[in-house]
């Protein structure tokens, strides 16, 4: 790589906070400590830990209705529970899952940039649906962007502006992402021939 190739590899890896020692470990197919540690901490946790909690208090509170007012009507925040808690455990077990395999996969090639107006999801309903428009037109209106890498799968992640302008879409990469949460753990700049890879090639390590 030249020396403009190693300056550009360094600024990517302060906009996406990775570690260009990060890169060596990721080609092997791992993730280092510092990734897993990331993934630990994603809104992923938080989610799931939120629908666990909301979970546990519909099933709660169904049984407090049950035992004070014996009828059917317990029975539908019990099953609201339980559904919420279910989706929460099957989050749990597949981010543990993903922390404890330890593995990577790897995209080589041309990567894309998206730009979208950012969208507010308010949830199911007429008047949630309208509110979302509304403050979605706020904010299209202000030029609020979600900024994307998007590779030839269709996987999709999420940068920042900087990031977005930062890449260039005539030549080569290497990304690599986590298998089940898809989060993109590092972007490596592959020697510029002159001629971007347009076959992308996909490894999964087993």
């Amino acid at each position: 790589m030249t020396e403009k190739d190693i300056e550009y590899q360094r600024a990517l890896a302060a906009m996406h906070s990775f570690a260009i020692e990060d890169i060596q470990t990721n080609r092997g197919g791992w993730m280092t400590e510092a990734q897993i540690s990331k993934l630990r901490w994603r809104p992923v946790i938080g989610c799931f830990g939120l629908l666990l909690l909301v979970g546990g208090l519909l099933i709660v509170g169904a049984i407090v209705s049950a035992a004070s007012s014996p009828d059917a009507g317990f029975f539908v925040p019990l099953i609201f529970g339980l559904v919420f808690a279910v989706i929460g455990l099957l989050i749990a077990l597949r981010w543990h899952k993903e922390i404890k395999e330890n593995r990577v996969e790897r995209y080589e090639g041309l990567v894309l940039k998206e730009e979208v107006d950012k969208k507010v999801n308010t949830g199911p309903g007429l008047i949630p649906a309208l509110i979302g428009v509304l403050i979605g037109a706020i904010l299209s209106g202000a030029g609020v962007k979600n900024y994307f890498y998007k590779l030839d799968n269709g996987r999709k992640f999420k940068v920042s502006k900087a990031a977005y302008n930062a890449l260039d879409c005539t030549r080569p990469y290497c990304v690599y992402y986590s298998p089940l949460s898809h989060r993109m753990l590092a972007v490596e700049v592959l020697p510029d021939t002159g001629t971007a890879q347009r076959v992308p090639t996909f490894t999964q390590f087993s």
